[in-house]
């Protein structure tokens, strides 16, 4: 698997997995301006902000890292930001996991935004489960594809083997093969 680095606070490199560097460098660029937007001294928010800085100083990412950054970086947004961003998960949400699926999900009643009743926690606690989701799907989907191409792969070797044992079967009794002079020579013998 190809890495590629991003830097680290120490100005060494930080490694990951090629398909997730952009995605953290970008869960990184908006931790750093979530900072400036709130209470450092807020005890919730550093436990948050040290959970970030601590999984960022490792040497080698892997995607339950991105996860736990995502994750913190949820608990610093403001109840304004979390309404704008709920629509946009939710959107995203539906188009990879398809209409039937969403409408599950839709019916399972998630707190609406618009409603000004709807509390920061509710908010928080959908988007997580959303992202849990994603995660989920990043996690598993590789593995699928990898089985879905091994069973490909045998499937094609399965058809050709079968193939040439029809084709050589055929010339052993003497039928032609091919479908037009197949069904003339086995029309002729009846």
């Amino acid at each position: 698997m190809n890495e590629e680095s991003g830097t680290r606070a120490d100005g060494e490199a930080r490694r990951t997995a090629d398909y997730s560097t952009q995605y953290l460098e970008d869960l990184v660029t908006e931790f750093n301006a979530q900072k400036l937007e709130v209470d450092l001294d807020d005890p919730r928010v550093k436990r948050a902000t040290d959970l970030i800085e601590e999984t960022l100083k490792k040497k080698r990412l892997c995607w339950a890292d991105v996860f736990i950054i995502e994750r913190a970086i949820l608990r610093l947004q403001s109840p304004d930001r979390l309404r704008r961003r709920v629509w946009s998960l939710r959107d995203k949400f539906r188009v990879v996991i398809g209409e039937q699926a969403y409408a599950v999900y839709e019916r399972s009643g998630p707190p609406d935004p618009s409603d000004l009743k709807t509390t920061a926690d509710e908010l928080r606690s959908d988007i997580d489960q959303l992202l849990s989701e994603f995660h989920w799907l990043y996690l598993t989907t590789p593995v699928r594809e990898r089985v879905r191409n091994h069973l490909s792969k045998r499937i094609a070797i399965g058809m050709m083997v079968a193939c040439s044992t029809t084709r050589g079967t055929a010339r052993k009794t003497g039928i032609r093969t091919g479908s037009r002079t197949s069904r003339t020579s086995i029309a002729s013998e009846q």
